[in-house]
């Protein structure tokens, strides 16, 4: 009688056969999250830089001192996390298009921000604002930012602190100057209110020296101020308690005049 022959086993499945159910889908989710996480750090850098801005900084400076906004959206005022327009750069010059919400304890709304800088300017950083409104929830017209500049006129957001400035020419002979320079104005000043520690820089630890560049009228009250250096959080904080500061009056031959300066704040992380 002759013997049953043996059946060979089954082959074993390759590793891909027995695991490609579960490897595909965790695969395709694997890229699509990290698609999600590059694309939200490209957005987060780019908002970054767009906050960063000379227009944008000055613009929400402007808006954070502004007393038909203040009164209508109530203080302290603040801005949204998202930012929408662009700032492009040509041979021509740059153009700054930029629309970002800000809110109040009283109401929220949209400021938009319109501005161009010549490059053959002398000054490094010198932007002028054509547009610069707010438009408030609930209010048929927008808020015009613009303050009493003619907007067809010349207005000089301040420059980054590491950029160049060229220094003015001297006046001509006989001509008296629309206001001398005193360098710090920290000593001089009769009042110099502290600023407010902005709850996001607080949160976020962010601290450090703001230096303030202010115009004086002949009366010592502060006419014009702009952040020239420190962290974006905290120069409008600043330039609002700089606004809210005042000094003793120049004279120079006998006669006041508007003085041009520098106070220096310091925030402290406790």
């Amino acid at each position: 009688m002759n013997p049953q022959p043996m059946m060979a086993p089954p082959p074993t499945p390759g590793w891909w056969k027995r695991n490609w159910k579960w490897f595909v889908p965790v695969t395709l989710f694997g890229l699509l999250l990290l698609g999600v996480v590059a694309i939200g750090l490209i957005v987060m850098f780019v908002m970054g830089a767009v906050k960063s801005s000379v227009p944008y900084t000055q613009a929400l400076a402007q808006a954070k001192t502004n007393p038909a906004l203040l009164e209508e959206m109530g203080a302290p005022i603040e801005a949204g996390w998202y930012v929408t327009g662009s700032i492009s750069s040509s041979g021509s010059g740059s153009n700054a298009n930029l629309s970002f919400p800000i809110y109040g304890p009283k109401k929220s709304g949209m400021l938009h921000v319109v501005a161009t800088k010549n490059p053959f300017s002398a000054v490094t950083g010198e932007w002028r604002f054509t547009e610069l409104e707010a438009n408030v929830d609930g209010r048929n017209e927008p808020i015009s930012l613009m303050n009493d500049y003619d907007p067809k006129s010349r207005l000089t957001l301040t420059p980054p602190a590491n950029d160049y400035i060229i220094p003015p020419p001297p006046p001509a002979p006989g001509k008296k100057p629309d206001a001398i320079s005193a360098g710090v104005l920290n000593d001089r000043a009769t009042s110099l209110p502290e600023p407010e520690y902005p709850p996001i820089a607080k949160a976020g630890k962010v601290g450090g020296a703001v230096a303030v560049q202010v115009t004086v009228d002949v009366n010592g009250k502060v006419i014009s101020a702009n952040a020239v250096s420190g962290h974006p959080l905290l120069r409008a904080a600043a330039v609002q308690a700089a606004y809210r500061a005042r000094f003793l009056p120049a004279i120079v031959g006998g006669e006041h005049v508007k003085v041009t300066g520098v106070v220096n704040y310091n925030f402290s992380i406790q």
